[in-house]
């Protein structure tokens, strides 16, 4: 192989992440309640044979079900209130990203 056909599959591959998906909507609640199990929904276009992981706050989440048109991570908590950054990630690359808040489950009673 020489440079140049060397330089076109690492563009290739690099671009690839660009092709494969599409992702049309997520449904993920608005707020996350800290230690209560909750499900994210990704809607679109994605490689079955792909491997797709979930990422927060340094905790790694692998889907529930995995379809043509669909990815369903089931069973997700968070372990604290504050920021909880969620980073979708198709074989290692950063596809999609969201950020909810988690408070405590007791503040979501409370009277307005």
């Amino acid at each position: 192989m020489n440079f140049s056909s060397k330089t076109f599959l690492v563009i290739l591959f690099s671009l690839r992440p660009l092709f494969g998906q599409i992702i049309s909507s997520v449904d993920a609640p608005k707020i996350i309640l800290e230690n209560i199990e909750f499900t994210i929904t990704y809607s679109g276009e994605f490689d079955t044979t792909d491997s797709y992981k979930l990422e927060c706050n340094g905790t790694t989440f692998l889907p529930n079900n995995k379809g043509p048109d669909q990815i369903k991570f089931q069973n997700l908590s968070v372990p604290k209130s504050g920021k909880a950054s969620f980073k979708l990630l198709q074989d290692g690359i950063s596809i999609d990203q969201l950020t909810r808040h988690s408070i405590k489950p007791w503040v979501s009673v409370l009277p307005p």
